[in-house]
């Protein structure tokens, strides 16, 4: 009985070894594949004038520890008041006016943690969202006032280990997460800034 049971634990261990290979190589083609994305589109802005002043680097889990070229990026012109968001699933660049964005949310879990729109905005909470002890799924949404491109998704937590969820005390996940605070941050100034010069204009 003993053998069966050493034999079962054998298979369950190289199973789960396997499982996890599969989870590594994945992470691995996930930040290289954003590596190069990255890098098309740094030589698209450049093609169209797009003076890169400032780089907000979100961390996804798979590139949590890796350098900011692997990261999800935002890139703005801060003198000609223009972003170019880069969608990772369609491999292209949406660059926009500041003016031209819409509103942004946060998903935690699949549940809306934060929102803001350039008109006001309501703040719900973003910095104590965190509701429970695992993450499973964690997106920022840009929404823009663009009829052929009316909004830009950055996934920085999905797939996890089993569908299990990262740990939020885990280090990775705080680093995501702060990440993805910054990020917030810039659209609070940005919502502001547009507030501002609607006002004006009324």
């Amino acid at each position: 009985m003993l053998e069966v049971y050493a034999l079962i634990f054998i298979i369950f261990s190289i199973a789960i070894a396997f499982i996890c290979f599969g989870y590594a190589l994945e992470d691995i083609n996930i930040r290289n594949k954003q590596k190069n994305i990255n890098e098309k589109a740094v030589n698209i802005l450049k093609e169209k004038d797009f003076k890169i002043e400032k780089i907000l680097s979100l961390k996804d889990l798979p590139s949590v520890d890796k350098g900011k070229e692997y990261n999800q990026s935002i890139f703005v012109d801060v003198s000609n008041k223009k972003i170019a968001f880069v969608d990772y699933e369609k491999s292209g660049v949406v660059i926009v006016k500041f003016n031209e964005i819409v509103n942004y949310e946060v998903y935690n879990n699949g549940n809306m943690i934060t929102s803001g729109s350039h008109i006001g905005g309501i703040g719900l909470g973003f910095y104590g969202g965190e509701t429970t002890n695992k993450c499973k799924d964690l997106k920022l949404i840009i929404r823009i006032n663009k009829v052929e491109h009316s909004h830009v998704e950055y996934d920085l937590v999905k797939n996890t280990f089993l569908g299990l969820g990262v740990e939020t005390t885990a280090d990775k996940y705080r680093k995501t997460y702060a990440s993805l605070q910054e990020a917030v941050s810039f659209f609070e100034v940005i919502k502001h800034n547009n507030k501002k010069k609607k006002s004006k204009e009324e």
